[in-house]
């Protein structure tokens, strides 16, 4: 939101799960409160929303953020971009990844999703380490 660039490169080494969301799905901004406390509760894990930004401008998102309590990280992605790279150009919101430390996909999640759903992957994940 601040205008910088985020390269998945830089977060090597950590547990990443990215979620592609707009505020136009009230699937996504359902799950947005499942995210934040999903986020809230696993400090190691790096949690990146990024939001398909071709139809609103960033005052809009940071609003729509504003009113929310959202706190985790969001990326804007403001031609659809990366969503298209990561959806294969399927409409499909809200959709969700999940990298290992080497920054591998582990999981692809159509959907909303739980709290539950995604401690029970990341938790999975964490144990594969130890």
């Amino acid at each position: 939101m601040e205008g910088n660039e985020v390269s998945l490169n830089d977060l090597r080494g950590q547990i990443v799960f990215i979620d592609f969301w707009a505020s136009w799905c009230p699937f996504c901004l359902k799950e947005m409160v499942e995210i934040e406390e999903f986020s809230d509760k696993y400090d190691d894990v790096v949690v990146l929303g990024i939001h398909r930004s071709e139809s609103e401008t960033i005052d809009d998102v940071s609003s729509f953020l504003e009113e929310t309590g959202v706190t985790y990280p969001i990326l804007l992605d403001s031609e659809g971009e990366v969503f298209g790279a990561y959806s294969g150009g399927r409409p499909l919101m809200p959709l969700a990844y999940v990298l290992d430390k080497d920054g591998v996909i582990k999981e692809r999640l159509f959907g909303p999703k739980t709290v539950d759903q995604m401690e029970a992957i990341i938790n999975s994940l964490i144990d594969s380490y130890e």
